[in-house]
């Protein structure tokens, strides 16, 4: 869904405005799996657009849902910053917005994982996904908004830490994974190191309660507010 959303947004948001835009928030709740051979119907609407210090914030909803039965598969709020691009009012955002789940403070991480970046990995996931977005394969165009290099995509960081975090959390089984929100907070370059961090681990009613955050090379916090809830362990 987000290889046309600037087709989609191109009556709210002009092309050069849309160049300015970098990934800042991720929040997906899964309802049932994903399996090939499934034909997906999205619906998406603008669901808050806030002023920050770095700029306006976009939040779109995404609904998938199966075109055989029309059930619910999954719900996706993805958040895009766009940078130096001044809202006109402090904005505004719906009441369904959900707010990410914080740990109440943590003194040492639980577990930690490092990952090595490949230097083609950003031009792999453009690829794969489709996404084509050019501050992850152009040092131009990246530079040219104030990067210092083409950076990797946040859902592929994201991506890498939720496989760590379904190994150590959750038995290698990704089916147990109920919902996945983070906010990207800082770059990882590709060619770098991250490391992905558990702060938190906490069983409740809707099932198990993990809080984490990704480390780049430059020890700032790629990946912040990292929450996934699993299914209960048996």
């Amino acid at each position: 869904m987000i290889t046309s959303i600037g087709e989609q947004l191109a009556d709210i948001l002009p092309a050069e405005v849309m160049m300015t835009m970098v990934h800042a928030s991720e929040h997906i709740i899964l309802k049932r799996p994903i399996r090939p051979g499934n034909k997906l119907r999205i619906n998406g609407r603008i669901e808050a657009v806030l002023a920050k210090y770095a700029g306006t914030l976009v939040v779109v909803r995404f609904e998938g849902r199966n075109t055989k039965d029309d059930s619910a598969v999954f719900t996706e709020y993805t958040g895009g910053m766009l940078r130096g691009i001044e809202c006109a009012d402090s904005g505004s955002k719906a009441d369904t917005l959900p707010e990410i789940p914080s740990s109440q403070g943590y003194l040492e991480p639980l577990w930690k994982s490092e990952i090595e970046i490949s230097p083609v990995a950003a031009h792999l996931y453009d690829g794969c996904t489709n996404i084509v977005f050019p501050i992850h394969t152009s040092k131009a165009i990246a530079k040219g908004i104030g990067l210092p290099d083409i950076i990797l995509q946040g859902t592929a960081t994201m991506a890498l830490a939720v496989r760590e975090i379904v190994n150590h959390e959750a038995n290698r089984n990704p089916m147990n994974v109920i919902e996945v929100a983070c906010r990207f907070s800082d770059i990882v370059v590709p060619g770098s190191t991250i490391v992905v961090e558990l702060l938190a681990r906490q069983d409740g009613n809707r099932g198990r309660h993990l809080n984490f955050r990704v480390i780049n090379s430059m020890t700032k916090e790629a990946i912040k507010l990292g929450y996934m809830l699993l299914k209960s362990p048996k």
